[in-house]
């Protein structure tokens, strides 16, 4: 159902993208991002999935492991680390973040910007969304007005259905990058 609400999210944006490219951790973001990329890829929609643990994803499709680049793409769905971040972000994931850091395409973050930390916020890198998709309750961090550039537009879903509502406006670059409509 998580996934459907992203795809709804994807549905909802301005510009319609091409291109998808899901980077999805090990956790239920990655999971969630998985089960989007297949729903997206059963209508005909080009899709790659860029885990961090792709032993872990059991799926149809093009799932690619992260060898220091990701591919370019309309928009990124950041599945990676959600509100399961211990301490600042490592590895793989920050990896991944610094990759994407050479596209300009919008990002759309499932429940949390990918280095935001749900209670703390700001503890090291941390990837700038353009909406975010919070599920199933919203972080404190993400009303934080001086978060409000990494957050993007804030949006909700509550399930089990993929309806989702806006909570709060992002900064003039949602506007500007495709926010949903």
């Amino acid at each position: 159902a998580a996934g459907a609400a992203i795809v709804a999210a994807i549905d909802g944006l301005r510009d319609q993208p091409e291109r998808i490219v899901v980077l999805a951790g090990g956790g239920h973001n990655g999971a969630a991002g998985v089960a989007a990329a297949t729903l997206l890829q059963r209508r005909g929609a080009q899709v790659w999935v860029v885990a961090t643990h792709p032993e872990r994803l059991v799926r149809d499709g093009h799932v690619l492991t992260f060898a220091g680049t990701v591919p370019p793409a309309d928009l990124y769905v950041d599945a990676l680390v959600g509100g399961g971040l211990r301490g600042r972000l490592r590895g793989t994931p920050l990896a991944m973040l610094h990759a994407l850091r050479m596209y300009e395409a919008p990002i759309l973050a499932v429940d949390l910007p990918t280095g935001l930390h749900p209670t703390d916020g700001l503890i090291g890198d941390t990837l700038a969304a353009t909406v975010t998709l919070a599920l199933q309750g919203v972080w404190p961090v993400l009303t934080h007005a001086a978060l409000s550039p990494f957050v993007g537009d804030l949006y909700l879903w509550e399930g089990p259905g993929p309806h989702i509502v806006r909570l709060v406006a992002g900064p003039e670059r949602a506007a500007v990058h495709g926010g949903l409509t």
